[in-house]
């Protein structure tokens, strides 16, 4: 079988590699869709040098590669043939160039600090050279909804490791140096070669367990392995390995064996056992906190009411001893009576009684400050211009930052009565600054804000609307372009504003298209956070014992507040722009591990909820939408590519808009917009759906169709020109922009294309 490469790339210099170990990530690919989730998860890594060996073991009909992703070389080593799983892992080990191996399958994942985790673990244990961390196994349906089906992070226990594979193939990190001194895969094998490759590599030394869920394992419909329908499979193959090892085993070894398996039934016993007696108290803990609940509003009922009785009583005996009282009884009688019988003589009308709402209490919009004067500018002249009818007080306060200006302009608009102006007489922190903010009216919600934010339109009416659609509502967090799981475009990473695109037009689509709409997210973000009073009075300010550096305040806040059950949601039609890291000073990486550390140890399941959130990604959809709405607004030509294409079109740039349709599969074809930094996806099952997508097509407006080379087996396809009126061609030939034809741009209705983003977005096939 012969091999090419491509993608190699010059050494690091010794400077660059001197300072971090090179990590050589190894995909063996068989070309599935999901190849490009397993790329992006590389890419989001926060360990930096990497490189990427992906490994064809399809054959010839795997689709080519770039020589990077986002930025990571990749050494693509194509095949004309399938090869096995175990075959393709060797041939990954032996074009790999890093100081450290780690395998990845092309339909799982990584979160972004696996690799780090792994790296760091090795470092503190310089006689090792093995680590390996936690993965979740979630299993997806044919509408592509998970479930976490196990967590696989167990101690490191090498007798365990005789009769049981309890380590995934992606969780471990281990020396390149094992592979050049002897350890491959057994080729014989096609299941299980992981479990051997580790039995290999448990003689050569100990593994380091870090206790961290950082890895996903993805159990699709049609991968059915480790399931009951392949049990059969699965025992064979465990007797296969223990034979090949056994005779290999001391005496003690064999005895610890039989010890562990008695141990670890009475231990399943007993885990049964203790998981029926959690849910029972849990049960109970709810029920308990339910009517403690009840308990305390019907007592502060009772208060009001005795309250009022007291006052109503205290009127009365007033009026009823003084002098107007006595003189008036006579009035009093007869104007009784003479009621009574006007009322005998007239019908009864019946009245619709009409209360009036009380005015909203006010609400503290609390901007802590300390450098950055032309963001802390940017961001009072927001809110001030903001066109709200939410009674509130705007207050700044002076953390004693370093630039007199600052100072001097926040004197100015304290003097015009626009803000309230506190001045800290030493450098407190954003953390104590927050504290003192919130404790300043007791009976107020709060927005702690940001100095480097873009508040526009009516942001704060929505905010506070999102926060009381329930009343188990705690904080409520907008959409931004800096703002992690709460980011737009890209999820979970920083971005500039769309190109074109003001904060307060972004904000308006925010508005129009999302209005209304909450989920629940596993923790506030604390750029911009409203937090409901009843709330804090209950869970307490930020904890500054742990987090006064700042780092994890609003994390560690959100977490307490949710075992008293409050929730955390997205507010969806609002976007807030957010500069990141200027009025108050990065912290460094790490400060941030030890803030992440910390949060860790309180909050043990802080972690699991997030990785679950950031793999299911339940606002993929709310961002489609504004996503959609932006690509029809721009007034372009829309032209359709069918085929395989897989760089920018930086040709085109921004004379028309390209949409790309390419199969990802053999059913499923991904439409894609072609332009640097969109994200916007929608998949169709051909020819099940062709229908739908054309008539997502003809309501966008197709001007000119050019087919790209593409397998010949899509008959489907061919008749979209005529179907949708336009005209089309072969390839790219020099020139062809020039040819086409000059027609006027028609409207297109927004509403109309919403449901396909729902219908068809990529929620159905990606985590």
């Amino acid at each position: 079988m012969s091999m090419t490469i491509n993608g190699e790339k010059s050494a690091d210099s010794p400077m660059s590699r001197a300072s971090i170990p090179r990590v050589s990530v190894i995909i063996r690919s068989i070309g599935r869709h999901t190849l490009r989730e397993a790329l992006d998860s590389i890419a989001l890594q926060t360990y930096s040098n990497l490189e990427i060996v992906v490994v064809n073991a399809l054959g010839t009909k795997h689709p080519p590669l770039p020589e990077q992703h986002r930025g990571i070389p990749i050494r693509f080593v194509d095949s004309e043939q399938a090869v096995v799983r175990s075959r393709a892992a060797n041939t990954g080990m032996a074009h790999a160039q890093g100081d450290y191996l780690l395998f990845l399958d092309d339909d799982d994942w990584l979160l972004p600090e696996h690799i780090q985790a792994l790296v760091d673990a090795l470092s503190r244990h310089p006689n090792a050279s093995i680590a390996y961390a936690g993965v979740e196994c979630l299993r997806f349906d044919s509408e592509g909804r998970s479930e976490s089906l196990l967590i696989y992070n167990h101690p490191f226990d090498p007798i365990r490791l005789l009769y049981e594979n309890y380590i995934p193939m992606h969780a471990v990190l281990f020396a390149r140096r094992w592979y050049l001194e002897g350890c491959h895969f057994d080729e014989t094998l096609d299941t299980y070669e992981d479990w051997d490759f580790w039995l290999q590599l448990r003689q050569r030394g100990p593994f380091i367990h870090v206790d961290q869920i950082s890895a996903v394992y993805r159990i699709d419909p049609t991968n059915q392995i480790g399931t009951t329908a392949n049990q059969g499979v699965i025992g064979a193959s465990v007797e296969r390995i223990i034979a090949k090892w056994r005779a290999s085993w001391t005496d003690t070894e064999l005895r610890q064996v039989f010890e562990h398996a008695k141990y670890r039934q009475k231990h399943q016993q007993l885990k049964l056992l203790e998981t029926k007696h959690w849910e029972r108290a849990e049960q109970l803990q709810a029920e308990t906190t339910e009517l403690h609940t009840k308990i305390e509003t019907l007592t502060n009922q009772l208060d009001d009411q005795k309250t009022q009785l007291q006052t109503s009583v205290a009127e009365l005996t007033a009026i009823q001893t003084s002098s107007i009282w006595r003189f008036s009884y006579p009035y009093r009688y007869w104007m009784t009576r003479l009621r009574s019988w006007l009322a005998s003589k007239r019908p009864i009308r019946h009245v619709k009684t009409v209360t009036k709402p009380h005015p909203a209490s006010s609400i503290d919009v609390i901007i802590p400050v300390y450098s950055g004067y032309q963001e802390t500018r940017a961001c009072l002249e927001s809110v001030l211009a903001a066109s709200c009818q939410t009674v509130h007080e705007i207050i700044v306060i002076n953390d004693a930052g370093p630039e007199p200006a600052i100072t001097a302009y926040l004197h100015t608009l304290a003097d015009a009565g626009s803000i309230t102006l506190l001045h800290n007489s030493e450098n407190l922190g954003f953390v104590l600054t927050c504290n003192r903010g919130m404790a300043l009216h007791p009976q107020r919600d709060v927005v702690l804000l940001n100095s480097d934010t873009v508040v526009a339109n009516d942001w704060l009416d929505r905010l506070i609307k999102c926060v009381y659609q329930d009343q188990q509502i705690g904080t409520a967090t907008p959409f931004s372009n800096n703002a992690t799981i709460a980011s737009y475009p890209r999820f979970c990473a920083d971005n500039a504003l769309p190109k074109g695109y003001s904060v307060m037009e972004l904000d308006r689509l925010f508005a129009q298209l999302n209005a209304g709409e909450i989920l629940d997210m596993p923790t506030a973000i604390g750029f911009c956070m409203v937090i409901r009073r009843d709330c804090l009075n209950q869970v307490g300010t930020f904890d500054t014992r742990h987090f006064g550096k700042g780092y994890g305040e609003e994390n560690d806040f959100s977490m307490r507040a949710k075992a008293l059950g409050w929730r955390h949601v997205l507010c969806a039609d609002t976007f807030v722009y957010h500069a990141g890291s200027v009025s108050f000073a990065d912290h460094d990486n790490a400060q941030k591990n030890q803030a992440i550390a910390k949060l860790a140890e309180i909050h043990p399941d802080y972690l699991p909820q997030v990785h679950h959130h950031i793999a299911q990604d339940p606002a993929r959809v709310l961002r489609l939408r504004v996503d959609l709405a932006r690509f029809c607004q721009l007034n372009t030509p829309v032209l359709l590519w069918i085929g395989q294409y897989e760089q920018l079109v930086g040709s085109v740039g921004n004379s028309a808009r390209v949409l790309l349709l390419q199969p990802v599969d053999d059913k499923q074809f991904a439409l894609s917009w072609l332009q640097p930094g969109e994200v916007f996806q929608l998949f169709f099952a051909l020819p099940d759906e062709l229908t739908a997508l054309q008539d997502f097509l003809g309501q966008l407006g197709i001007q000119h169709l050019q087919y790209l080379p593409m397998p010949d087996d899509y008959p489907q396809l061919r008749e979209l020109p005529r179907q949708l009126g336009v005209s089309w061609d072969r390839g790219l030939p020099d020139g062809w922009l020039d040819g086409l034809p000059k027609q006027e741009q028609r409207a297109v209705s927004v509403e109309s294309l919403l449901p396909f983003a729902t219908t068809f977005a990529y929620q159905r096939f990606i985590h």
